[in-house]
């Protein structure tokens, strides 16, 4: 991957001095203005792809482009396939396709302003179809899911060359958009990380995870998991109370943690 156009990486979640929110781990990445992102070219003309990342818009005003999965030469030279955009004003998610056709995800209001969320996107050449989901701002389920047509490539027959992620474009408006956990693959489903698992550990919540939380609010250590329980960009006292009320709450059926 490179970056374009000064995105910003570091750690924890704080917010002065160029200092970047990240989801998970101990590090994320922070755009300041349109023009901004990291660029991933290991694609190659895929006949399905299935990206995944979480992203936290936190802007004034206008529709900011976080995702774009394009075509380049010889194939369509930096030909879109689709984007994905965040609609500040009606807050919620939006996905276009190469003709400028924008299908909304979710209902006005479904996706509030500086809270994460997890974008999976499923896209299948053959047929041109696209499979949305956005689940965040501590949410036990997805807030939105949609499934798309009308996404085909330049021929039909060329798939994604290069993915680009964080504050690609803009229609105005200021702030910034974190971003974090970007994964691709071409056939699998990839997995949500689980929400509270402070210690990284990817199974069921425990008084450890708890810990580590407590250890992050108290500047002893950064947590190597998922401290912001909350999903608000901070981790603070309530994160503690999120990890424990989330120890006392079963697994939703069929997942193996709280997403």
């Amino acid at each position: 991957a490179g970056a374009i156009g000064g995105v910003v990486a570091g750690q924890p979640n704080g917010g002065g001095g160029g200092t970047s929110l990240r989801y998970s781990g101990l590090c994320g990445l922070r755009a300041s203005a349109s023009g901004q992102y990291v660029q991933d070219g290991t694609p190659a003309a895929e006949a399905d792809y299935i990206a995944r990342f979480y992203v936290r818009p936190a802007v004034d005003t206008g529709t900011q482009t976080i995702f774009r999965v394009a075509e380049g030469a010889p194939d369509g030279a930096n030909t879109m396939v689709y984007r994905v955009q965040y609609n500040r004003g009606t807050q919620q998610f939006e996905v276009v396709n190469s003709a400028s056709v924008v299908a909304t995800i979710g209902a006005p209001s479904s996706a509030p302003n500086a809270k994460w969320y997890n974008v999976t996107l499923t896209w299948h050449r053959t047929g041109g179809t696209l499979d949305v989901s956005v689940q965040g701002n501590a949410s036990p389920t997805p807030n939105a899911t949609a499934s798309l047509s009308g996404f085909a490539s330049s021929s039909g027959t060329n798939g994604p060359d290069f993915a680009q992620l964080g504050w690609v474009g803009t229609t105005g408006g200021a702030g910034s958009i974190e971003v974090d956990a970007f994964e691709s693959r071409r056939s699998t489903a990839i997995p949500g990380l689980c929400r509270g698992d402070a210690n990284n550990t990817g199974g069921a919540l425990n008084i450890f995870d708890n810990v580590v939380v407590i250890n992050e609010i108290n500047a002893v250590s950064l947590a190597s998991g998922q401290p912001d329980c909350t999903e608000d960009g901070s981790v603070n006292i309530f994160d503690r109370v999120c990890v424990v009320n989330l120890i006392n709450t079963p697994v939703p059926a069929g997942q193996t943690c709280h997403l």
